[in-house]
C-alpha cells in the first residue's frame, strides 16, 4: 500500500493537472468586444487598404477575419456583414501553414489569403475608440492604429489612421 503522504501528493498533482486541462471560460472566446460597429468600420477600412495593395490580382483574393491577439476566428455573423463589399471570405478553419513558403495558405492550395485582424480596442476618451488592427498576406504585414468616432445618427463611424502602434510588435 502507498504511504499516505505520497498518495496525497499524487492526488494533488492529479487535481492540478485536471484543473489546467479544463475548457477555457466562455469569456475567453467572447468576441463581442470586437464584433460591433466600431470593429466593423475598421474591417471595412482594412478591406479597402489591403485590396488596394494587390491591384494586379486577376481573381479576388480571399479574406479571413480574426479577432484578438490570439487570432480567434470571427463569428460567421460578423464576417457576413462584409459580403456585400464584393470580396470573397473564407473561414479561419480553412487555413493552413505551408512549410515550404512559410506562409498562411488555404488548405490544399498555395493560395495566400489576406488575414484581417482586430488586435485591441479601447476607449481612451468618452465616445472615441482606439483600435489596433493588422492585415497580412504572405510576408507582407501591416499593423496600424485607428481612431474611430461613432456617428451621431445612423451613419457609419468615422475612421482615422493614427501613427504606428505603441509597444512591441506581435
Amino acid at each position: 500500500m502507498m504511504p499516505r503522504r505520497i498518495l496525497l501528493h499524487t492526488l494533488f498533482a492529479l487535481a492540478t493537472c485536471l484543473a489546467a486541462c479544463r475548457p477555457h471560460a466562455p469569456s475567453d472566446l467572447d468576441h463581442t468586444g470586437f464584433e460591433n460597429p466600431i470593429g466593423a468600420a475598421v474591417i471595412e477600412q482594412m478591406l479597402q487598404e489591403s485590396a488596394a495593395a494587390y491591384p494586379d490580382e486577376e481573381e479576388g483574393i480571399p479574406f479571413c477575419v480574426v479577432v484578438g491577439e490570439r487570432l480567434q476566428p470571427a463569428s460567421a455573423a460578423f464576417t457576413k456583414r462584409f459580403e456585400d463589399q464584393g470580396y470573397p471570405f473564407i473561414d479561419y478553419q480553412e487555413l493552413d501553414y505551408d512549410r515550404v513558403t512559410k506562409a498562411t495558405v488555404i488548405k490544399g492550395t498555395r493560395t495566400n489569403p489576406i488575414i484581417l485582424q482586430l488586435v485591441k480596442m479601447s476607449e481612451p476618451r468618452s465616445g472615441v475608440y482606439e483600435v489596433v488592427a493588422a492585415w497580412n498576406r504572405d510576408s507582407d504585414v501591416v499593423r496600424k492604429r485607428y481612431e474611430v468616432t461613432p456617428s451621431d445618427g445612423d451613419g457609419a463611424p468615422t475612421v482615422k489612421e493614427l501613427d504606428a502602434p505603441r509597444g512591441p510588435e506581435s
